[in-house]
């Protein structure tokens, strides 16, 4: 049998000399020992370096080593990482970037001799109403007049009006070319009838300048 000098240079599974089982089980050696519970005694445990380098700052060190990090330890307990879960742009995304590129305004034009003939006569009705010094509600008529008429110039240079709408403009500007402001707000209000729901930004705008100028017309 081993001398009691000699088991203790081996060393056993859990990182004890031998010395300590041969004092606590007479003259068995760590060999025995390892035989008789199944474990081979040329297994080396974990260094203590090994396992304070995976262990975090304050926290005591049990031995377990994280296969975070370390290749072969993932790859033996089944926890290598492929790279499967890279993300990648969603077919969702690219779809929403498209429609949001169809969205975009169409590209816009100069306007045709009737359609500025239309803007020029509404301008016309806004110097003319501008030249009365206006408060409160009226005043806020001719700032919502102003923003129908830059409306419904944009929409004309985007060709957005048909051809029905934009000759009921041409009436409506003559209307106001001669003054005649409530033939013009019937004109809007026909327009309103048949259109409001496509040119609504604009025909509101319309309204509100219409029935002040009739209004300091004294009609």
């Amino acid at each position: 049998a081993p001398s009691h000098s000699a088991a203790a240079t081996r060393t056993v599974a859990g990182g004890a000399a031998a010395t300590s089982f041969a004092g606590g089980y007479g003259s068995a050696s760590a060999e025995s020992w390892a035989a008789s519970s199944g474990t081979s005694a040329a297994v080396s445990a974990p260094t203590p370096a090994a396992v304070a380098s995976t262990a975090r700052p304050g926290m005591p060190t049990d031995g377990f080593i994280s296969s975070v990090g370390n290749p072969s330890i993932g790859a033996k307990y089944g926890n290598e990482f492929t790279g499967a879960h890279t993300s990648a742009p969603s077919a969702t995304g690219a779809a929403g970037g498209g429609a949001a590129a169809a969205a975009a305004p169409p590209a816009e034009r100069a306007l045709t001799a009737e359609e500025k003939a239309v803007v020029d006569a509404l301008r016309g009705v806004l110097a003319h109403v501008g030249t009365v010094e206006l408060r409160g509600a009226d005043k806020k008529k001719v700032t919502e007049g102003a923003t129908g008429v830059d409306v419904l110039e944009k929409r004309m240079a985007q060709g957005a009006l048909s051809a029905e709408v934009t000759a009921s403009l041409g009436q409506l500007a003559q209307a106001c070319a001669a003054y005649d402001f409530r033939a013009a707000l019937g004109l809007q209000t026909e327009l309103a009838a048949h259109e409001w729901t496509t040119h609504k930004d604009w025909l509101k705008g319309l309204k509100f300048l219409l029935q002040l100028a009739l209004k300091l017309s004294g009609g």
